[in-house]
């Protein structure tokens, strides 16, 4: 994710420290086709050939100390943007129980889930339940045209309580009205009777859509539109802004996804 946001600078630094470091390879392959080409019928040639290959082991001697601390502090600036994903995406599987506590909605056949907005996908965060069934995080990207997620994103919030208690009919619901493929709807495992959702917008003085929070339950009257309205009133809710756009700015830092 991270590296599909890169600036142009960003790319050019990183292709040019790739360059760097691995230009005495470089040298050493064109040394030794030198000093090939010339070994019988041109002594200039790999004279050259051995000047070129003398001056890559001593650079790959004085740059390898070097080039071995930048590519450690690498890694270890990623690890601590992963760990520090991890450590949001924990505080806000939290912060999701502390939601679904303040609306009153029961966790054992409901659950809260966030998602991130990126590159056409929502991809998921955290999902909080207290049903481990429920908790299990199946799929983990949905496309932007498809589903209630995608109506909740244009719309800022939306709400259903009208799903099929039947399966089949569930399926052909989730085709006609939200235009999912039909292969996908039967391989969703929560067969939700109400769902609502609410569109996450990035704390600020010009807030912009970030992600989306969609709360499902297996009871028709687990959710309803009081609930879509009372969100934005709780106190919780500013803390999952927050928290979204600390795990935002961390996948910046780093390609690993929290639920990779």
């Amino acid at each position: 994710m991270a590296g599909d946001g890169q600036s142009f600078a960003e790319r050019l630094v990183g292709a040019l420290q790739t360059l760097w470091a691995n230009f005495p390879t470089f040298l050493l392959a064109i040394g030794a086709v030198l000093l090939a080409f010339g070994v019988e019928d041109y002594p200039e040639v790999f004279f050259v050939g051995a000047i070129v290959s003398v001056i890559a082991a001593v650079w790959a001697l004085l740059a390898a100390p070097r080039i071995g601390k930048i590519l450690r502090q690498e890694e270890e600036s990623r690890q601590r943007a992963q760990q520090r994903s991890k450590s949001m995406v924990g505080i806000m599987d939290y912060m999701l129980h502390e939601l679904l506590a303040g609306l009153n909605i029961k966790t054992f056949d409901s659950r809260a889930s966030v998602y991130i907005y990126s590159d056409e996908y929502f991809n998921l965060v955290a999902r909080a339940s207290d049903s481990p069934g429920l908790r299990e995080k199946g799929r983990k990207r949905y496309p932007k045209d498809q589903g209630v997620i995608g109506e909740v994103w244009n719309k800022g919030s939306a709400c259903y309580t009208r799903m099929s208690a039947d399966r089949d009919r569930w399926n052909r619901q989730c085709v006609d009205e939200f235009g999912m493929d039909p292969k996908e709807t039967r391989s969703i495992k929560m067969h939700s009777l109400s769902m609502i959702g609410y569109r996450i917008e990035a704390p600020g003085a010009h807030p912009e859509p970030v992600g989306i929070v969609m709360i499902e339950s297996l009871s028709r009257q687990g959710v309803n539109g009081t609930h879509v309205d009372t969100i934005a009133t709780l106190d919780s809710w500013p803390i999952i802004r927050t928290v979204l756009q600390q795990i935002i700015q961390s996948l910046d830092e780093d390609d690993a996804f929290p639920l990779d």
